[in-house]
């Protein structure tokens, strides 16, 4: 999973959320969105809205982790939607990205370590 732009400035609060749920996680490290990695991450996005997914994303240097854990992409789905609802607003209010199965996981992680 990594942090989106709109979720940095809560970063720590984010981490917090899964740590209370007892969810270990590794720091893998940071990278920054080119636009070939933002097709690669997110092949969905229609060409329109492509111009204002690069400037939300490109420019920053996002946190990287991996969450550990038997069931993990489930459980960390839900964290997710829980935060957006609670804390998401803005433009996007995303905060965060995981994958939403195994083989977004295994692709994703290729792209990004």
């Amino acid at each position: 999973m990594f942090i989106k732009p709109d979720g940095i400035c809560i970063k720590e609060f984010i981490l917090s959320e899964f740590q209370k749920e007892d969810i270990d996680f590794m720091y893998l490290g940071t990278f920054t969105f080119d636009e070939s990695l933002l097709k690669a991450i997110y092949p969905q996005l229609p060409d329109h809205v492509f111009p204002i997914a690069s400037k939300f994303f490109m420019g920053h240097s996002l946190p990287v982790y991996e969450a550990l854990g038997s069931s993990i992409i489930s459980k960390v789905k839900v964290i997710k939607e829980e935060l957006r609802e609670k804390h998401g607003n803005g433009l996007v209010g995303a905060l965060l990205h995981s994958s939403e199965n195994n083989d977004e996981y295994f692709s994703n992680r290729y792209f990004l370590c």
